[in-house]
C-alpha cells in the first residue's frame, strides 16, 4: 500500500530476519515487490510535489478525496 500512500517505500523486515518472511525468500515475491517498486519510482515527481506542498501550507501528503475535490459530489460519497 505504501507504494501509493507513503513518501518512502519500506518492507519492515524487522531485526529478526530469520524469523520473518523476507521479500527475497521467493522469486514470485521479488517480482511482486519489483512491480510496486517500479510504480513507486514512476510516482516520484508527483510525490515530490506533494511534499513541497506539505512543507509550504501543511496539506497532508495522504489525504481524503474531499480535500482535493471539495465541490465533487461523488467524492463526498466515498468513505474508504
Amino acid at each position: 500500500m505504501n507504494t501509493f500512500s507513503d513518501v518512502f517505500m519500506r518492507s519492515h523486515p524487522s531485526n529478526l530476519p530469520d524469523d520473518n518472511y523476507q521479500v527475497y525468500d521467493e522469486e514470485d515475491a521479488i517480482l511482486f515487490l519489483k512491480k510496486f517498486a517500479d510504480i513507486h519510482v514512476q510516482l516520484a515527481d508527483y510525490k515530490m510535489k506533494l511534499m513541497e506542498k506539505a512543507s509550504t501550507d501543511g496539506t497532508p501528503i495522504t489525504r481524503a478525496l474531499l480535500l482535493n475535490f471539495p465541490d465533487d459530489v461523488n467524492a463526498r460519497g466515498i468513505y474508504d
